[in-house]
């Protein structure tokens, strides 16, 4: 009796859930990669979404940020799929919100794909986490590594921008400069690549907060 391909066993086993499996079966990266793509960790972890409409509950998921793919893995297989983006509403995964954005005609407006919603309000603040490949040959001998790279985009008003470092924050928020500048002092924040992502929220929710 033939076996079922890796598509038709998911159906088999997904039951409702069978629309979050329905994506292009993902390819696995060679062994001999020395680090992962992936969002936090290459071991899928459970999460929720909102897919076509739908809430699904305790999803495994990983976020691969090479392809710019959310893949889900059916329960009782090593198989990964690719999500189709254009159902989905948002992830919920590794303590992130994550959404799939489209070009919404404002100036500086980032690219479509997949990123971090870090803060909705007045103001929206989006990360996007990037991985590039670099492969090395030795003679018969292959390796290969993952650089990471994040960008940071702020809806401020009617356009786009790329928060790049303390100074450039700042700049969008020029009416409030002063008093988010004293902000910073007096929390000590820093923005460097390991405190960025926290420092940024901040000062975004403080500005929320004194605008009026």
């Amino acid at each position: 009796m033939a076996q079922n391909s890796p598509e038709e066993t998911y159906v088999l086993k997904a039951g409702g859930y069978a629309a979050v499996y329905s994506g292009k079966l993902s390819s696995p990266y060679p062994a001999y990669y020395t680090n992962h793509p992936f969002l936090v960790s290459d071991a899928p972890a459970e999460g929720s979404l909102w897919y076509d409409g739908v809430y699904y509950a305790n999803v495994r998921m990983k976020f691969d940020c090479y392809r710019d793919e959310l893949v889900v893995r059916p329960p009782d297989t090593n198989n990964d799929f690719a999500l189709h983006p254009a159902y989905l509403d948002s992830v919920r995964l590794h303590g992130y919100k994550i959404v799939y954005y489209r070009p919404d005609g404002l100036s500086g407006a980032p690219a479509e794909g997949y990123y971090l919603a870090l803060y909705e309000g007045g103001c929206v603040l989006l990360e996007q986490q990037t991985r590039s490949l670099s492969e090395t040959r030795r003679g018969e001998s292959v390796s290969g590594s993952f650089r990471s790279a994040t960008r940071y985009y702020l809806r401020y008003g009617n356009a786009w921008h790329t928060v790049k470092n303390k100074n450039s924050l700042l700049s969008v928020f020029s009416s409030h400069r002063k008093e988010l500048s004293q902000y910073i002092k007096t929390h000590r924040l820093k923005f460097g690549s390991k405190n960025a992502e926290a420092s940024i929220v901040a000062v975004v929710r403080e500005y929320e907060r004194i605008k009026h």
